[in-house]
């Protein structure tokens, strides 16, 4: 049988007053458990317990008598302290509790307690937004900033660390005097990054890049960072012209994070595959992350892609600046759809006023 209502429960007492013999709450006729049961279709012992419960709690002085559900706040999955878990999420280092399922895990609760949480604000997200400051030269190179001829690789060339092979000077606990170990190289100068640039990257695009088009330019992107080399760098440039090729250099605008295409999702998903699985020691952290980019599906670097075009076209739209918010694009839907873009389209009218701002405006 179903579970009475509160206003059905109240309909019984107030039956079973009426029944009262005399107006007094101890006597009743017999058979009216039995009739009002038939009548609410319920059983007996239910109206004897709602009657039994209306006189107890009318003889404490409850005049409306008592005659409310017991389930209620007796059934169901066990309430949670908020408060109680928020502290417990405070002692979980930071390392374990970089996402919602890592946090989860540690605090041993599911992963929609921690999206409540998140969502009535007991705890909060910490990410960093900063956008740089932009000079009105950075807004120009900005809208300018376009690889000629579209040609850029859409897979996976190589990954490498910047490690060296040594041997250890003393023993310890964990190896003996002599063991081969990995290490950081201590500084990654301009001559180190070179080295890899001409030994490493270079080859590894000739290696896999089609034959058929090896005479079109292929553009390699770097950020403004110290060691990183100039564009025109003699060494660079004749190792990319070696054997007919034609691989160039090429450095997003200064103070332009979202142009890096590695930032704008790669580095996240293989972070992402490498936190899961954890490692102590410089050379099991190099064998993660490596199986990370191995494991990194070909659908994220489309979408990578598809977020750059989209990251450009908000710039022109937004006169060379920053402040805008990247629009959703539903991209695994589009795909499931068929629907994927190769390349999103610029309009006429934009592709003017920006051309129009870079020749009168900087």
């Amino acid at each position: 049988m179903p579970n009475l209502s509160e206003a059905t429960r109240r309909a019984v007492a107030n039956d079973v007053l009426l029944r009262a013999r005399g107006g007094s709450l101890a006597k009743l006729g017999y058979g009216t458990f039995s009739e009002l049961a038939r009548k609410y279709q319920c059983n007996e012992r239910t109206v004897a317990r709602m009657w039994k419960s209306f006189k107890s709690s009318d003889a404490a002085g409850n005049i409306a008598g008592d005659v409310s559900s017991r389930i209620k706040g007796r059934s169901g999955r066990k309430g949670y302290n908020k408060s109680e878990l928020a502290t417990a999420m405070k002692a979980v280092p930071i390392e374990e509790r970089r996402t919602i399922a890592t946090t989860a895990k540690a605090v041993e609760v599911s992963t929609g307690v921690i999206q409540r949480l998140l969502r009535d604000c007991v705890v909060k997200r910490a990410t960093s937004r900063i956008k740089p400051f932009l000079t009105p030269q950075n807004q120009r190179e900005r809208m300018e900033y376009d690889p000629p001829h579209k040609c850029k690789f859409n897979g996976k060339i190589g990954i490498w660390s910047f490690t060296e092979d040594t041997f250890a000077l003393r023993g310890s606990a964990n190896r003996p005097k002599g063991a081969p170990v990995t290490k950081n190289i201590e500084s990654v100068t301009r001559a180190v990054y070179k080295d890899f640039i001409i030994n490493k990257v270079i080859p590894a695009i000739k290696a896999v890049g089609p034959r058929g088009e090896k005479k079109k330019i292929i553009f390699t992107q770097q950020d403004n960072a110290r060691p990183h080399l100039s564009p025109f760098d003699a060494g660079v440039v004749a190792a990319g012209k070696k054997g007919g090729w034609n691989i160039r250099r090429l450095c997003q605008p200064p103070n332009s994070p979202d142009f890096n295409v590695l930032d704008l999702g790669f580095f996240a998903s293989i972070q992402s595959l490498q936190l899961r699985k954890g490692a102590l020691g410089i050379q099991k952290l190099v064998n993660i992350v490596k199986q990370a980019y191995l494991e990194i599906d070909v659908g994220t670097l489309e979408d990578v892609f598809l977020s750059l075009q989209a990251c450009m076209i908000c710039a022109l739209q937004c006169h060379g600046g920053n402040g805008y918010k990247l629009p959703h694009m539903s991209k695994n839907k589009l795909r499931r759809e068929g629907k994927y873009p190769n390349a999103l389209p610029v309009g006429k009218e934009l592709y003017e006023q920006a051309a129009k701002e870079v020749i009168w405006l900087f």
